[in-house]
């Protein structure tokens, strides 16, 4: 009874590992269960995947173009205020410049009639001379010497009035000729900036220092923006005293801050930016 009952124990035990096999085989072979259930999850996870991805791909796309579609406009703003600051100073040069044209045609006015006052001067003197020579001449009784003498004093403190408003004029064409040259080179500085601009050079006096980096993705935060004349799209030199670090390009200015990128292919091998690098800027942007 004993043997029949050990012998049935083992057949079920051989039974049910020969089942268990099968199962198991059928669970992880190609086409299993287990096969199927690893695809489906592998294909949801590379979905979320690629659908995150792209996402991240289409958001950065639009910000990209959201950015730049504000760089332009403010590009454009900052061109219309260019062209009407020049154009402002251009008819401030010309109001001067006329200015000083009519200035100058009143000096030379003051000038000959000085000329003549002086003229009138010496012949009223030369008449009041040659009575005085003349001595009991009889042409001296009906000499008015009094009236003669009134006319030289008239005369004198004409010339006078004369001469204090000719130097008036001087200075005051002197100060419109200062004028002139003042708003002329106001332009021309107006001009290189905008040709700077346009070339995307920021000024070759420019010196500034890096306040914060980003070593993961080579951001860099520099301590002057507008105020230094910092142009979008330019490229500024990294310093560590007299050795070049590499070359940054500058993606975002602000009124005292500016951003940008490091150029990797600039980068000095073994080296990082550093809060504190000097940075000056390229002239030869590639």
């Amino acid at each position: 009874m004993w043997k029949i009952i050990i012998i049935i124990a083992v057949l079920l035990i051989l039974g049910g590992t020969f089942v268990f096999n099968k199962n198991q085989k059928a669970m992880v072979m190609d086409g299993g269960e287990v096969t199927t259930v690893r695809e489906l999850r592998d294909e949801v996870v590379n979905t979320v995947r690629n659908t995150k991805r792209n996402e991240i791909v289409r958001t950065y796309a639009q910000l990209r173009q959201e950015h730049f579609a504000d760089k332009k406009k403010g590009y454009n703003q900052e061109k219309d205020e260019f062209d009407k600051e020049r154009s402002q100073t251009e008819t401030e040069i010309a109001d001067t410049e006329e200015k000083t044209r009519q200035t100058q045609e009143q000096l030379d006015e003051l000038k000959l009639a000085l000329k003549s006052a002086e003229d009138a001067l010496n012949q009223a003197r030369g008449e009041v001379q040659t009575i005085t020579q003349s001595g009991g001449d009889s042409d001296s009784s009906t000499f008015d010497f009094d009236a003669v003498t009134q006319a030289v004093t008239d005369l004198m403190l004409k010339n006078e009035e004369l001469r204090v408003a000719i130097d008036k004029e001087d200075r005051t064409i002197a100060a419109l000729n200062e004028e002139t040259d003042r708003r002329a080179a106001h332009k021309k500085e107006l001009e290189d900036l905008n040709r700077d601009r346009q070339a995307r050079l920021s000024p070759a006096e420019l010196e500034c220092t890096v306040n914060y980096v980003d070593p993961n993705w080579g951001f860099v935060r520099l301590n002057a923006g507008i105020n230094k004349g910092i142009v979008i799209g330019s490229r500024l030199a990294v310093m560590r005293g007299d050795v070049k670090i590499c070359e940054i390009n500058v993606t975002n200015v602000e009124t005292r801050a500016a951003a940008g990128e490091v150029v990797r292919d600039t980068l000095m091998p073994a080296e990082c930016v550093k809060p504190g690098d000097r940075v000056i800027a390229v002239r030869n942007n590639p």
